[in-house]
Protein backbone atom coordinates (compact mmCIF):
# COMPACT_ATOMS: atom_id res chain seq x y z
CA UNK A 1 0.00 0.00 0.00
CA UNK A 2 1.42 3.36 -1.05
CA UNK A 3 1.46 6.22 1.45
CA UNK A 4 -0.91 9.15 0.80
CA UNK A 5 0.35 11.90 -1.48
CA UNK A 6 0.99 15.32 0.10
CA UNK A 7 -0.05 18.39 -1.81
CA UNK A 8 -0.76 22.07 -1.22
CA UNK A 9 -2.86 24.71 -2.94
CA UNK A 10 -1.07 27.82 -4.09
CA UNK A 11 -2.87 30.95 -5.25
CA UNK A 12 -0.94 33.47 -7.38
CA UNK A 13 -3.38 36.36 -7.58
CA UNK A 14 -6.39 34.82 -9.30
CA UNK A 15 -4.51 31.75 -10.55
CA UNK A 16 -4.86 28.58 -8.49
CA UNK A 17 -2.26 25.85 -8.79
CA UNK A 18 -1.47 22.69 -6.89
CA UNK A 19 1.94 21.55 -5.76
CA UNK A 20 2.59 17.86 -5.16
CA UNK A 21 5.33 16.37 -2.98
CA UNK A 22 6.98 13.31 -4.50
CA UNK A 23 7.23 10.59 -1.83
CA UNK A 24 10.34 9.15 -3.48
CA UNK A 25 12.48 12.32 -3.99
CA UNK A 26 10.78 14.44 -1.31
CA UNK A 27 10.60 17.46 -3.70
CA UNK A 28 7.65 19.81 -4.27
CA UNK A 29 6.62 20.40 -7.87
CA UNK A 30 3.74 21.71 -9.93
CA UNK A 31 3.23 18.79 -12.29
CA UNK A 32 0.54 16.51 -10.91
CA UNK A 33 0.77 13.36 -13.07
CA UNK A 34 4.35 12.29 -12.49
CA UNK A 35 7.54 13.45 -10.81
CA UNK A 36 9.77 15.65 -12.98
CA UNK A 37 12.91 14.29 -11.31
CA UNK A 38 12.41 10.54 -10.82
CA UNK A 39 9.38 9.90 -13.07
CA UNK A 40 7.25 8.33 -10.31
CA UNK A 41 3.59 8.15 -11.37
CA UNK A 42 1.31 9.81 -8.85
CA UNK A 43 -1.85 8.07 -10.11
CA UNK A 44 -1.09 5.07 -7.90
CA UNK A 45 -1.18 7.23 -4.77
CA UNK A 46 -4.21 8.58 -2.96
CA UNK A 47 -4.33 12.26 -2.09
CA UNK A 48 -4.79 13.39 1.44
CA UNK A 49 -6.04 16.82 2.45
CA UNK A 50 -3.83 19.75 1.43
CA UNK A 51 -1.06 20.30 3.95
CA UNK A 52 -0.92 24.02 3.28
CA UNK A 53 -2.82 26.83 1.59
CA UNK A 54 -0.53 29.58 0.36
CA UNK A 55 -1.61 32.81 -1.25
CA UNK A 56 0.52 35.24 -3.22
CA UNK A 57 -0.87 38.78 -3.46
CA UNK A 58 -2.09 39.78 -6.91
CA UNK A 59 0.44 41.75 -8.93
CA UNK A 60 -0.30 44.60 -11.32
CA UNK A 61 -0.19 42.01 -14.13
CA UNK A 62 -3.38 40.49 -12.76
CA UNK A 63 -5.19 43.75 -13.40
CA UNK A 64 -4.66 43.85 -17.17
CA UNK A 65 -7.97 42.56 -18.53
CA UNK A 66 -7.76 39.36 -20.56
CA UNK A 67 -9.34 41.05 -23.61
CA UNK A 68 -6.67 43.76 -23.58
CA UNK A 69 -3.91 41.16 -23.12
CA UNK A 70 -5.16 39.05 -26.04
CA UNK A 71 -5.65 42.15 -28.23
CA UNK A 72 -2.04 43.31 -27.70
CA UNK A 73 -0.58 39.82 -28.27
CA UNK A 74 -2.56 39.39 -31.50
CA UNK A 75 -1.83 42.94 -32.67
CA UNK A 76 1.91 42.30 -32.23
CA UNK A 77 1.52 38.78 -33.69
CA UNK A 78 3.22 37.27 -30.60
CA UNK A 79 6.53 38.86 -31.68
CA UNK A 80 8.80 40.53 -29.13
CA UNK A 81 8.86 44.18 -30.14
CA UNK A 82 12.45 44.55 -28.93
CA UNK A 83 14.40 41.59 -30.29
CA UNK A 84 11.96 40.30 -32.92
CA UNK A 85 11.76 36.72 -31.61
CA UNK A 86 8.48 34.96 -32.39
CA UNK A 87 6.98 33.92 -29.05
CA UNK A 88 3.81 32.04 -30.00
CA UNK A 89 5.19 28.56 -29.26
CA UNK A 90 6.57 29.77 -25.92
CA UNK A 91 3.19 31.33 -25.13
CA UNK A 92 1.35 28.07 -25.85
CA UNK A 93 3.71 26.07 -23.60
CA UNK A 94 3.87 28.64 -20.78
CA UNK A 95 1.73 31.77 -20.82
CA UNK A 96 4.19 33.51 -18.48
CA UNK A 97 7.03 33.18 -21.00
CA UNK A 98 5.59 36.08 -23.00
CA UNK A 99 4.80 39.29 -21.17
CA UNK A 100 3.20 42.61 -21.91
CA UNK A 101 5.60 45.49 -21.36
CA UNK A 102 4.54 49.02 -20.54
CA UNK A 103 6.25 51.47 -22.90
CA UNK A 104 5.94 54.12 -20.20
CA UNK A 105 6.57 52.06 -17.06
CA UNK A 106 3.66 51.37 -14.74
CA UNK A 107 5.66 52.74 -11.79
CA UNK A 108 6.19 55.95 -13.78
CA UNK A 109 2.49 56.52 -14.36
CA UNK A 110 2.11 54.43 -17.51
CA UNK A 111 -1.38 53.07 -18.04
CA UNK A 112 -2.40 49.53 -18.87
CA UNK A 113 -4.15 50.37 -22.12
CA UNK A 114 -3.27 48.93 -25.54
CA UNK A 115 -1.49 52.12 -26.70
CA UNK A 116 1.04 51.76 -23.85
CA UNK A 117 1.46 47.96 -23.99
CA UNK A 118 3.64 45.85 -26.29
CA UNK A 119 4.53 42.18 -26.52
CA UNK A 120 7.93 41.30 -25.08
CA UNK A 121 9.88 38.16 -24.29
CA UNK A 122 10.83 37.74 -20.63
CA UNK A 123 14.51 38.42 -21.24
CA UNK A 124 13.95 41.76 -23.00
CA UNK A 125 11.39 42.80 -20.40
CA UNK A 126 13.87 42.05 -17.60
CA UNK A 127 16.59 44.08 -19.34
CA UNK A 128 14.31 47.09 -19.89
CA UNK A 129 12.84 46.85 -16.38
CA UNK A 130 11.48 50.30 -15.48
CA UNK A 131 13.75 52.44 -17.64
CA UNK A 132 12.20 55.29 -19.62
CA UNK A 133 13.34 55.91 -23.20
CA UNK A 134 12.65 58.73 -25.66
CA UNK A 135 11.56 56.29 -28.37
CA UNK A 136 11.02 52.61 -29.10
CA UNK A 137 14.15 52.64 -31.30
CA UNK A 138 16.27 53.85 -28.37
CA UNK A 139 14.81 51.15 -26.11
CA UNK A 140 15.34 48.48 -28.77
CA UNK A 141 18.98 49.54 -29.33
CA UNK A 142 19.67 49.54 -25.57
CA UNK A 143 18.18 46.05 -25.07
CA UNK A 144 19.81 44.50 -28.15
CA UNK A 145 23.20 45.91 -27.12
CA UNK A 146 22.89 44.37 -23.65
CA UNK A 147 21.64 41.04 -25.06
CA UNK A 148 24.53 40.97 -27.53
CA UNK A 149 27.10 41.84 -24.82
CA UNK A 150 25.79 39.14 -22.47
CA UNK A 151 25.72 36.48 -25.22
CA UNK A 152 29.30 37.24 -26.28
CA UNK A 153 30.51 36.77 -22.67
CA UNK A 154 29.11 33.24 -22.30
Amino acid sequence: MNPPLEYKRVFFGRTRTTQVKCPKCNLWQFKAEECDVCGLLFKEYTKKRPTEYRSEPPSWRDYIPLKVREFVLQRDEYICQYCGIHCYESYIQDRKAVVLDHITPWCGGGRSDPENLITSCRECNAIKHDKVFESMEEARDFILKLKHDSSSIS
